[in-house]
């Protein structure tokens, strides 16, 4: 996936969430391999799937384009916006056994609300302070304001994700 083709996906994504539902959920259920019994190795490793583990997700392209459009399920943190981008779901849903990841959705979604453009949406995920984060959360309301508030969510941002975009 070239820097363009990334570039328009972020903005499609910036423009979409203002009518996004984004609801995330944590599945406390263990989840093993197919194996009848669960190993060691098949146990979760929390926290370590944060950028997208997809070498080529453009190849799914052709998929997104035949969705039906209402709401889209996923797991993960990009793919999962990446995906409602690339189709046209009036909803995404992020479902994750890894609170990490349904953090990540949480803190995306409430920066994209933010977000003026695509530059803005950059620059608040990047460089962004802390005190810009809750002076925009001043913009926002419910769940999306109390998270771009909070001092924990930045510090989360910050340590764990804070990478650049093309």
């Amino acid at each position: 996936m070239g820097g363009n083709d990334r570039a328009e996906i972020v903005e499609k994504i910036r423009q979409k969430i203002k009518r996004f539902l984004i609801v995330s959920v944590a599945l406390t259920t263990p989840c093993y391999s197919q194996a009848s019994v669960p190993s060691a190795e098949s146990k979760p490793t929390l926290g370590i799937y944060l950028p997208p583990n997809e070498q080529h997700p453009a190849v799914a392209i052709p998929i997104y384009r035949k969705s039906n459009h209402g709401v889209y399920v996923s797991v993960g943190t990009e793919r999962s916006f990446i995906g409602a981008a690339l189709t046209r779901a009036q909803a995404l849903y992020v479902i994750d056994y890894d609170l990490l990841a349904v953090r990540f959705a949480k803190v995306n979604r409430a920066l994209l609300a933010a977000s003026t453009d695509r530059a803005d949406y950059a620059n608040l995920r990047l460089t962004a302070s802390q005190d810009v984060w809750r002076q925009r959360s001043q913009r926002l309301t419910g769940e999306d304001k109390e998270t771009l508030a909070s001092p924990d969510s930045w510090a989360f941002w910050d340590k764990r994700v804070s990478v650049p975009i093309a």
